[in-house]
């Protein structure tokens, strides 16, 4: 169980923040495509148990890039 205190669970939680607009279906489609990629591409270690779990987020408006 992770977060018991042991050392034989781990979580990797990914989070993409993008701006408003994408549908439920789309961003559902974005998270499920994240989790299978990373499972993909991690290797298993012995005795260590790994959640995987992707969300994403709409950028506030407060957001400006340069």
């Amino acid at each position: 169980m992770t977060g018991d205190g042991s050392a034989s669970g781990a979580v990797v939680h990914i989070v993409v923040a993008m701006q408003a607009g994408r549908t439920p279906e789309v961003r559902a489609l974005l998270s499920q495509s994240m989790v299978a990629l990373l499972a993909e591409h991690l290797k298993p270690v012995d005795g260590l148990q790994v959640q995987i779990s992707a969300e994403t987020r709409d950028l506030d408006r407060s957001y400006r890039k340069r």
